[in-house]
């Protein structure tokens, strides 16, 4: 087990790596499902001012504050930082709308196939792929998707949340 500078930048990127990667794979962003328009991903939050075409689906990820470092057991040399992941889902339409958030969700909740709620954080520093980590791991707590109040700026708009831990052995950040 040895120190990993800037643990939650680490944890942000790998993140963003798996729903990214999910949506690729799942084709949304070359030939998307329904005959929709393909996905374009963000790694920051849309804002409702921004002028998105009618036709535009896109996926905004961005972070909230992380918490402090706090020991998860006394004297067990394991700490713990959680953090709020947002993905903000901006369709064509209702159906692009929910099926983009669905698997968004899905695969955060350990759903999709070949994936779970618990997994290894992936160190960035010498390699662009991340190599995973055995002492750092990374939860995924709690997942929530809403449609918030629809005005002309947020026609089908969807948010998927999700409360996440990084738990280090070593009490680094």
């Amino acid at each position: 087990m040895t120190y990993l500078r800037h643990a939650p930048r680490h944890l942000r990127r790998t993140l963003i790596d798996r729903v990214s990667g999910r949506l690729v794979d799942l084709g949304w962003t070359t030939t998307p499902p329904l005959g929709a328009q393909p996905l374009q991903i963000l790694t920051r939050r849309v804002r409702e001012s921004e002028q998105i075409p009618a036709e535009a689906n896109m996926v905004g990820i961005y972070f909230g504050e992380e918490t402090d470092e706090a020991e998860v057991e006394l004297g067990g040399g394991l700490s713990s930082v959680t953090t709020r992941m947002v993905c903000d889902v901006i369709a064509a339409n209702d159906t692009y709308g929910l099926a983009i958030s669905s698997d968004i969700k899905d695969c955060l909740t350990g759903r999709a196939p070949g994936f779970s709620r618990v997994f290894r954080l992936r160190d960035y520093t010498t390699d662009q792929a991340g190599v995973p980590r055995d002492d750092h791991m990374i939860e995924i707590l709690e997942v929530t998707r809403a449609r918030p109040e629809q005005t002309e700026a947020r026609m089908w708009w969807q948010v998927v949340v999700a409360q996440v831990e990084l738990v280090m052995a070593g009490g680094d950040s």
